[in-house]
C-alpha cells in the first residue's frame, strides 16, 4: 500500500489543496408580481460521499427558507453536474434584487469553495391607481379646484397618464404632472394634476384619468363625478361710530366704544348664492336679521351690559357660516385711565432711556465719590 506523503496531508489539512468550483447563474431574469420565478446556479463536482454545502444571498444578506422561498438541490443523471434550485411561488416587488448562490465541498479532507456571479431577479409591476376627490359632493373654496391622479408601485419606468372629458377627448389645459419618483423596493410613483377653474353654472364635475404602462394590456381608468358645492368667499365686520359715518373694516375681532355712545356693526358675506345674515346676541337673541347678504346690529346707546360676545351667522343653500365678535363698553373711568396712564408709561420708558444714553456712568460713580468723601473724613479725624 502506497503511502500519502507528510507534505501532501499537511497541505490538505491547511486547505491550500482546495480548488476553485466554477459556478454558473443566469445574469437576468424577469418576471410579472405575483408570478413564480425560478432561481438557479449549476456546477461541475465529483462530489463522492461528500453533500455540497450552499447558500444564498439577496444582495448581502443570506435567506432563510421560508414559506416565500424554498431551496432546492438537485444532482442531474450525470453525478457530476449539480443545480441548486431557488423558487419564489408569487415573487413581489420588494423581492426584486440580485441573488448569489454559494457552495463549498468538504471532501478528501479538502474544501472546495465557489461563488457564483449573481442574478438579477426584476420583477415588473402594474401601477396602482388612485384619485382625489373621493367625495361626491366637494365645496369650492376660492376660485380654482385641482383634481389629483396618483400612479404608484410600479416597475418599470415610463408611464402615461392622461386626463379625459366626459366624450373621450383629452383635457390638455391645466394639466401639470411630477417627474417619475423611484424609491428601493417600491418602485415608481407619478402624479398628476388637473386645475379647474369652474364656471357659476357648474354644478356636476365629471372627468377621468387614464393610466397606460407596458405591464396593462389595458390602459386602468378611474372616474371622478362629484357635485360642486359653492361657500362663501368671505364674511366681513365693519363699524362706525355715527349714524352718518362711514363704515370701516375691523382690523380684529374686538370692538371697544364708550358707554353711551353709537356703536353700529354691518356684517357682509359674497358668495355664488344670496345668503341669510343674523346678529345673535350675547345671550342668543336675534338683534338684526338681513335676507340679503348683509345685516346691521345698531347699538344706540351703548352700555356696560352691551358688553360680551356678538355672532354674525350666515347661512346659504349649503352650510352656515359663524363670525364672532366681542364688543367691550368701556366707562369714563377706564378710558381716562388709559389716556393717563399710557403717555405717562411713554414718558417714563423716554426718560429712563435718554439718562441710560446721556449718563451710562452716573450709578457706577456715585460709590466712588462716596468712599472718597468718608476717606477724607478719616484722614480729618486722625
Amino acid at each position: 500500500m502506497q503511502r500519502t506523503p507528510a507534505w501532501h496531508l499537511l497541505l490538505q489539512v491547511t486547505g491550500l489543496l482546495a480548488s476553485h468550483i466554477l459556478i454558473q447563474q443566469p445574469p437576468h431574469v424577469q418576471v410579472l408580481q405575483g408570478e413564480p420565478a425560478l432561481l438557479s446556479c449549476s456546477f461541475n463536482h465529483s462530489l463522492g460521499n461528500s453533500p455540497p454545502f450552499y447558500k444564498w444571498f439577496q444582495a448581502d444578506t443570506e435567506l432563510k427558507v421560508s414559506s416565500n422561498v424554498t431551496q432546492t438541490l438537485i444532482p442531474d443523471n450525470n453525478s457530476s453536474h449539480i443545480r441548486i434550485l431557488m423558487f419564489f411561488p408569487s415573487v413581489q416587488l420588494h423581492q426584486a434584487d440580485k441573488y448569489t448562490c454559494e457552495v463549498y465541498i468538504l471532501w478528501n479532507l479538502q474544501k472546495d469553495y465557489g461563488k457564483g456571479p449573481g442574478t438579477l431577479l426584476e420583477v415588473h409591476a402594474p401601477p396602482s391607481v388612485s384619485t382625489m376627490p373621493t367625495e361626491q359632493e366637494v365645496e369650492l373654496k376660492g376660485r380654482k379646484l385641482t383634481l389629483t391622479c396618483t400612479a404608484s408601485s410600479y416597475y418599470p419606468k415610463g408611464i402615461n397618464i392622461t386626463w379625459l372629458y366626459p366624450d373621450n377627448k383629452t383635457v390638455t389645459n391645466g394639466v401639470t404632472s411630477t417627474l417619475e419618483q423611484y424609491t428601493p423596493r417600491q418602485g415608481f410613483r407619478m402624479i398628476s394634476y388637473l386645475v379647474l377653474h369652474p364656471r357659476a353654472t357648474d354644478q356636476q364635475i365629471q372627468y377621468s384619468c387614464q393610466v397606460v404602462h407596458s405591464t396593462l394590456r389595458l390602459p386602468i381608468t378611474r372616474d371622478i363625478s362629484f357635485t360642486l358645492r359653492r361657500g362663501l368667499s368671505y364674511q366681513q365686520v365693519s363699524r362706525r361710530s355715527s349714524p352718518l359715518g362711514h363704515f370701516s373694516p375691523l382690523s380684529g375681532q374686538h370692538v371697544g366704544a364708550p358707554v353711551g355712545s353709537f356703536l353700529e356693526l354691518l356684517c357682509v358675506v359674497d358668495g355664488p348664492h344670496p345668503s341669510h345674515v343674523l346678529w345673535l346676541d350675547p345671550s342668543g337673541t336675534v338683534r338684526a336679521d338681513g335676507p340679503l347678504s348683509r345685516a346691521t346690529l345698531t347699538l344706540s346707546l351703548l352700555q356696560p351690559s352691551d358688553s360680551g360676545p356678538y355672532t354674525c351667522v350666515a347661512s346659504d343653500l349649503y352650510r352656515r357660516h359663524v363670525l364672532e365678535v366681542h364688543v367691550e363698553a368701556l366707562s369714563p373711568t377706564s378710558l381716562w385711565a388709559r389716556w393717563v396712564t399710557f403717555p405717562l408709561f411713554l414718558l417714563t420708558v423716554a426718560s429712563m432711556h435718554i439718562w441710560s444714553r446721556c449718563c451710562p456712568g452716573a450709578r457706577g460713580r456715585q460709590p466712588g465719590r462716596s468712599g472718597r468723601r468718608q476717606g477724607f473724613a478719616d484722614a480729618g479725624g486722625k
